[in-house]
């Protein structure tokens, strides 16, 4: 029912986005370093209470990490405004504004769009 290989990517890419090295998570954690390696090349779950503890470290629900839902718990943020908000942060101030700015203009032309919709509807 669930896919480990796609947990252990959502593990991974969430401690990428967060600035996280899953190898110090794992040791904070008391888990073994392996323990991605081995779920992925074995296809075997590690106990819900590690998942759980992962889940914990990475600030974001079991279910996230499960695949069952794309929000985390603690920024309700989807997988990919988190990974938005990665990239944002790697800007200057100056190509911040200059995104914000193209955002607006596009929510605002899908705005339009929609009303054009309604319309003729």
């Amino acid at each position: 029912m669930y896919d480990v290989n796609k947990t252990v990517t959502l593990i991974k890419k969430t401690a990428k986005l967060n600035g996280i090295s899953t190898v110090e998570m794992l040791e904070h954690l008391e888990l073994n370093k392996n323990t991605l390696s081995t779920m992925s090349n074995r296809g075997s779950w590690i106990k819900s209470d590690s998942l759980a503890r992962i889940a914990d470290y990475l600030d974001v629900s079991v279910d996230y990490l499960l695949g069952r839902t794309e929000k985390s718990s603690s920024s309700e943020l989807t997988e990919n405004e988190r990974e938005i908000l990665y990239c944002f942060s790697k800007l200057t101030i100056e190509q911040q504004l200059k995104l914000i700015g193209r955002a607006e203009a596009l929510a605002e032309q899908n705005e339009t769009e929609a009303v054009k919709k309604d319309r003729v509807s």
